[in-house]
């Protein structure tokens, strides 16, 4: 059986501000990284289930394609190694936030990733009032989506167009950045 696959070369010791240790290039950073791009954090906000409960959890209630790897992080934290990303989408626009009882925050996993401080980026469902229908389909959805951040979905209503007042759309965001209020959007004879 082979084992996995070597993703940067073998470093040597160097002097790093007085200590013998390795220095990795941001290249070779993301290149380690990579395996956890369908990366989420929970961070449960009292106690945190035991691993055979979220399991169960995950697998009979929230309709993914396949099982993520779970592992506890600490006392509060736990990662979700999501497989595809169809089921990382599913999982970081989820509104639902609870478990066996408890409430949980739900983060994107990054390299700066820090248990001891919560991370800026949250996915936020937006509802963008009167919008003309013939806007309703996802390729003009996602453009719209990129003015606020990363899409991530829409939810039924706007997708079978039976709410004709506005689209919801979900859409991964900086909670640092300056909150978007609105934004014209232009045509050859009008702007809306």
């Amino acid at each position: 059986m082979a084992g996995p696959k070597q993703v940067v070369a073998m470093k040597i010791l160097v002097d790093i501000d007085g200590d013998m240790g390795f220095r990795f290039t941001e290249m070779e950073e993301k290149k380690l990284a990579e395996e956890f791009r369908f990366g989420l954090v929970l961070k449960f906000l009292t106690v945190r289930p035991n691993i055979d409960t979220i399991r169960l959890t995950i697998n009979k209630t929230w309709g993914l394609r396949e099982m993520p790897v779970v592992s506890f992080m600490d006392s509060k934290h736990v990662l979700f190694q999501l497989r595809n990303e169809i089921d990382y989408i599913h999982t970081w626009a989820r509104e639902g936030r609870t478990m066996a009882g408890g409430n949980f925050r739900l983060f994107k996993w990054t390299r700066d990733f820090d248990l001891s401080s919560e991370s800026p980026l949250a996915p936020q469902w937006i509802f963008l009032p009167k919008l003309p229908l013939h806007l309703y389909g996802m390729d003009c959805l996602k453009i719209l989506a990129s003015r606020f951040g990363r899409y991530l979905g829409t939810d039924q209503a706007t997708l079978t167009r039976t709410r004709a007042t506005g689209t919801m759309i979900c859409v991964e965001v900086d909670l640092r950045d300056t909150p978007i209020l609105g934004f014209p959007i232009a045509f050859p004879n009008r702007n809306i």
